[in-house]
């Protein structure tokens, strides 16, 4: 059975496989590598790893594979030391970024900086309820502090969709 290739911007992967970046310290270099040599993408979980550490896995990563593998990291977006490590892991010319666990933009220009190609995963939320009848709200924000000031009236209306997607709609008026 032949497998399609899998790309990811300039990145070709022999077999289309992601090998994840799991749990801290379990995805390391070792095993990262072994998925680069047979082809597919290897991640090293960098989240709770020092910037260090990281290094070292990295440089790993690379004599085991001697240069030819794709491998990456798995960062979480949440980690206290994220721009850190994905910083690092950039300057290590790390073939791939996966940031997951939330939203940067940062680390898109890092990407762009270090020519290094980024996966984002936006986590899908499960919404609870559903809108079954029109509710309206009003706000209004009053700042004077010397000059013209500043003044916002927000009116806002949910309503009920026959839509699976979600609409948006803006009307300003005065600004």
């Amino acid at each position: 059975m032949e497998l399609p290739e899998l790309k990811i911007g300039k990145l070709v992967a022999k077999i289309p496989i992601i090998q994840g970046g799991m749990a801290i310290r379990l995805s390391t270099s070792r095993l990262a590598a072994a998925v680069a040599n047979e082809g597919g993408i290897g991640l090293i979980a960098a989240s709770g790893m020092s910037v260090e550490e990281l290094r070292q896995e990295i440089r790993n990563a690379r004599r085991l594979t001697n240069g030819k593998g794709i491998i990456g990291i798995n960062c979480m977006v949440a980690a206290r030391e994220f721009l850190t490590l994905v910083t690092t892991a950039a300057q290590e010319k790390i073939d791939l970024i996966v940031a997951g666990a939330g939203f940067s933009r940062d680390v898109f220009e890092i990407g762009r900086k270090y020519n290094v190609e980024i996966v984002t995963k936006t986590p899908k939320i499960q919404y609870r309820e559903t809108i079954t009848k029109m509710a309206e709200a009003q706000g209004k924000h009053k700042k004077q502090s010397g000059g013209a000031g500043q003044y916002g009236d927000v009116h806002i209306r949910f309503e009920p969709c026959d839509s699976d997607e979600m609409v948006f709609e803006e009307d300003i008026f005065g600004g």
